[in-house]
């Protein structure tokens, strides 16, 4: 009879193993815990709303950035947009003001997807269902160490890895 094993890795140092029968019921039984789909699901809330903020933060360091562009590379149209700010009622400046948000804040959120890939720490999303499973086998293995676990399964019977 064939049995295959689940050797435990904590920062690629193995610690230990366990049937792979035994870690299949770990995962089971923590997924089985409805708490952690709530966990799961707050986590995936606070990685969005990150993102929001993030957007809303980058909207104003635009505008000084295309200002700031415009000074450098075309100062004959900043001029004529401060003549025709002067020239211009306030409900024309208010408008223009807002078309401008408006496409900046589209803009910026057709960008969002491409800054998350950019930066996938700032928004990652902790996985409770990983954090649990760890803590059972450290538990089970009584392995103090923090750090991240890596599973793979052997063959008992031979040295081929799956």
């Amino acid at each position: 009879m064939k049995t295959a094993i689940a050797r435990i890795a904590v920062n690629g140092i193995e610690v230990g193993s366990i049937p792979q029968l035994t870690y299949e019921g770990i995962v089971k039984s923590v997924r089985a815990q409805r708490r952690l789909y709530l966990a799961y699901g707050y986590n995936i809330l606070k990685g969005i709303w990150r993102a929001l903020i993030l957007l809303l933060k980058t909207i104003p360091a635009f505008f000084v950035a295309a200002l700031a562009m415009a000074i450098l590379f075309d100062p004959d149209s900043f001029s004529a947009m401060f003549e025709w700010a002067r020239s211009a009622d306030a409900a024309q400046v208010t408008g223009s003001f807002r078309s401008l948000l408006i496409y900046t804040a589209t803009l910026l959120t057709w960008l969002l997807p491409l800054i998350v890939l950019l930066f996938p720490n700032h928004f990652a999303v902790a996985n409770p269902f990983d954090s649990a499973i760890s803590r059972r086998i450290r538990g089970l293995l009584e392995v103090p160490t923090e750090g991240e676990i890596t599973v793979t399964f052997h063959d008992a019977d031979t040295s081929e890895c799956d």
